[in-house]
């Protein structure tokens, strides 16, 4: 089963989300603080992790970098509405990295985050 970790700063995004996931059956926790990132990979352990890019506390780069150190084997995806202004250097050192524009699809957001079986 799939356990993602959800880190969105908007309440309306991160719940929409969070009701889409849990109807396909998976586990899911919703972070509106990207600064509780630490904690909650230690006590959650997420195969997934989503993160929106642009948040006022920290950007979704630093969020996915800290789980790449902290959760290595845990998939990671940025979400955002601009993903052509993402520096390419930024990307190629959070690899793999899934890229999930805004709005999403659902069909493709399944596929993406590997759900199309759950």
């Amino acid at each position: 089963m799939h356990r993602i970790l959800l880190v969105e700063d908007e309440e309306a995004v991160a719940r929409a989300l969070e009701r889409w996931l849990k109807r396909r059956k998976v586990e899911v926790r919703v972070l509106l603080d990207p600064t509780e990132v630490g904690a909650a990979l230690a006590d959650f352990a997420p195969t997934i992790v989503v993160t929106d890019l642009h948040m006022p506390a920290r950007s979704g780069l630093e969020v996915l970098a800290e789980v790449k150190d902290k959760a290595p084997n845990a998939i990671r995806a940025l979400l955002s509405g601009s993903l052509q202004s993402l520096p390419a250097k930024d990307l190629l050192d959070l690899q793999p990295l899934r890229l999930i524009a805004k709005p999403w699809n659902t069909a493709t957001l399944a596929r993406d985050l590997g759900l199309d079986d759950a």
